[in-house]
């Protein structure tokens, strides 16, 4: 792995060009942001949308269903096991490309993640709390929980769910 100044522009065939006018071909592309959702060169025209700590639509916190399997999100989701779930993530998109794995198509991929935002928005879990993944199995880590307890405007995610302390 090789670190680069910021990439400039990546065309179809892999060759990338670097802002101080370098190029190479690559294969894959790790963008490290530093835990900032920030993906300034990714142009989707609106498909895939950053608002609010909120990346989306992505099915699973990983693919967005227009663009997937071509495009896919690792180390999305907040407050996990973050190696575990990059783990995890990273032989589902590779079992993905490699058609070892199917997606579900376009329509229920993006069924799902629209019938999720209704959840969250029926429960007053606020937008930028998307990719905490407890919320969706009812898990708070012991940090998540108190702040929870905490925020009367999410009293009511309380009411809802059967919570347990991990």
């Amino acid at each position: 792995m090789l670190g680069f100044p910021q990439i400039n522009y990546v065309s179809k065939d892999g060759t990338i060009t670097f802002q101080d006018g370098i190029t190479v071909d690559a294969d894959i592309i790790f963008h490290c942001t530093g835990y900032k959702l920030q993906y300034p060169f990714l142009k989707t025209n609106g498909i895939v949308t950053i608002q609010d700590k909120r990346i989306g639509p992505l099915y699973k916190h990983v693919f967005p269903p227009q663009l997937a399997p071509k495009l896919s999100f690792v180390s999305i989701p907040e407050q996990s096991f973050t190696f575990s779930i990059i783990e995890c993530q990273s032989r589902w998109i590779a079992h993905t490309l490699s058609k070892k794995v199917s997606l579900p198509s376009e329509e229920e991929m993006l069924g799902e993640v629209e019938k999720y935002y209704e959840e969250m928005k029926e429960k007053g879990i606020p937008e930028h709390l998307t990719h905490y993944i407890g919320f969706q199995i009812g898990c708070l880590l012991k940090l998540e929980w108190l702040w929870t307890r905490s925020q009367k405007k999410c009293s009511n995610i309380l009411s809802t769910v059967k919570w347990w302390v991990v």
